[in-house]
């Protein structure tokens, strides 16, 4: 998309939207792990995220379902760092069942969530199916979960913070020079700098 690409390096330096966009529905889900049971739309898409996976959950795994006063869940914010927990079943199968409980615009701030934020590289604590009584499941699901944020990185690999989900395109730009393609297509050698100092000269005219 050379639209996006900066003058100096051959592109017309306009906004790449479909990035921008990403940064705009990933902070929907970034509000869930900071925001307080008071908040109410983030209370409202936790309980019915939370209700998406259990669904899900004994959809796949029928034997899952509540024992006695124990419900046995995977917390929402554990389905966020990729967590399955399903044994056998790859997060990504996983994660489209569950949007088929979500509307269209949740189930794109999910893809954009995933998109733009990964697991650091040391491995989680994989408890799979945690039990909950029933009469804490509503505090437990509703209630902050900011620490949980420390097991995730952005794509350079830094702390997530409010500002992780802003210009998402500027980040995501490239660095790399606009290479005409008759170059390539002629067989023709070409120097990355080279072109990366043509652009620069051009543009400082």
């Amino acid at each position: 998309m050379t639209y996006s690409i900066k003058s100096y390096l051959g592109g017309f330096s306009l906004l790449n939207l479909t990035s921008q966009l990403l940064g705009r529905r990933a902070k929907q889900i970034y509000k869930l792990f900071i925001h307080q049971e008071e908040h109410t739309s983030s209370t409202l898409l936790k309980l019915k995220l939370q209700k998406a996976i259990n669904t899900t959950v004994q959809f796949l795994d029928p034997s899952s379902l509540q024992v006695g006063r124990q419900n046995h869940i995977l917390p929402w914010f554990k389905f966020l760092q990729r967590e399955s927990g399903m044994r056998g079943l790859s997060f990504n199968n996983f994660l489209n069942q569950v949007k088929k409980e979500l509307t269209t615009a949740e189930s794109s701030w999910l893809d954009a969530w995933f998109k733009i934020i990964k697991n650091k590289p040391t491995p989680l604590a994989r408890n799979f199916l945690i039990e909950v009584d029933r009469n804490e499941m509503y505090d437990y699901i509703c209630k902050s979960r900011e620490k949980e944020l420390e097991n995730l990185c952005d794509m350079k690999d830094k702390e997530i913070n409010s500002e992780t989900f802003h210009h998402i395109s500027r980040k995501t730009a490239t660095t790399k020079p606009i290479i005409p393609n008759w170059i390539s297509n002629e067989g023709l050698d070409y120097d990355e700098q080279a072109w990366k100092k043509f652009w620069t000269t051009l543009y400082s005219f």
